[in-house]
């Protein structure tokens, strides 16, 4: 299986799972409201439960690397805190004209 493969695996699995969002309370989200969410949405849902299910310690520096970005409540744009992550340590961040 190659990468696109992969994705598009793993979207057909989210897809069909559904899930709620993560602050939301899982009986205010009957399955048939999660199925009509757009597929982005259900993906953006997924992601937290993920690293809250991944416990084993082989994935601690997975979880330490790709720290779970902040949502901005204004624009909903993800918020990456590159110069705290760990993962971006000796790469150059050209987008960041200030510092």
């Amino acid at each position: 299986m190659n990468l696109i493969e992969f994705c598009e695996a793993l979207c057909r699995v989210i897809d069909i799972y559904s899930p709620a969002p993560p602050e939301e309370k899982i009986e205010d989200w009957p399955i048939e409201k999660r199925r009509e969410q757009l597929l982005i949405d259900k993906i953006e849902n997924v992601f937290p439960q993920l690293f809250k299910k991944i416990d084993h310690p082989k994935f601690n520096l997975m979880r330490d690397k790709f720290i779970l970005p902040l949502k901005d409540q204004i624009t909903s744009l993800y918020i990456i805190d590159y110069k705290n992550n760990p993962f971006y340590i000796g790469y150059e961040i050209y987008f960041d004209k200030e510092n």
